[in-house]
This record gives structure tokens, sequence and C-alpha cells, in this order.
């Protein structure tokens, strides 16, 4: 089924009995939630902003993705980094303890 005979099929009013007709008649009963729908059939060169928004809405998404992961790096290294200062206080403390005890 093609992008056109999508859009006559939801423009259409009797019911498809083929293997598509259920997602047609599913697509049907949310377009009627809507007070006034127009379902048309735009070519793929005009529907060229379409497809750019969604090319960007994709790059924006993997960049979240990596923006978050690299956070999630940078969180786990500054914890590393914070519980790697603690264990050397503690060493140096003790240290400083046995010396005090020496003298």
């Amino acid at each position: 089924m093609d992008a056109q005979e999508v859009i006559r099929c939801l423009n259409a009013s009797e019911e498809r009995m083929d293997s598509n007709g259920t997602l047609i008649a599913e697509a049907q009963t949310y377009l009627r939630l809507f007070p006034a729908v127009i379902c048309q059939y735009a070519s793929r060169n005009c529907n060229n902003v379409a497809h750019c928004q969604a090319k960007r809405a994709l790059l924006f998404s993997v960049l979240a993705d990596y923006i978050k992961e690299k956070s999630k790096e940078t969180t786990s290294n500054s914890s590393k980094l914070q519980s790697d200062h603690t264990k050397q206080q503690e060493s140096r403390r003790r240290l400083e303890q046995k010396i005090e005890v020496k003298n």
C-alpha cells in the first residue's frame, strides 16, 4: 500500500477487508476525535520541509543521547576522583597518627 492509497482509504467511508483494514479503521477512529481533519497526499518533492524537520529531530535526539552519556561519564569520573581523594586523605591521616605515636 503506497501513501496515496493510504490517504484514499483514510478519506473513504467504507471499511476495508484486507490486511491493512484494521490499521486504517484504527487511524480513522483517532481522526474522528478531531472536529475537522483533512488528509491530503503530498508528493516527496513537496514534502521536503517535513523531511528536513524529521532529520533535524533525529539529529537532536542523537545529540541529546550523546550529551547524556558524556554527562554520566563525567559524573562517574568525578565520583571516582572524589573517592580517590578521600582515600588519600585517610591514608595521610593514618600515617600522621603513626608518626605522632612514635614521637
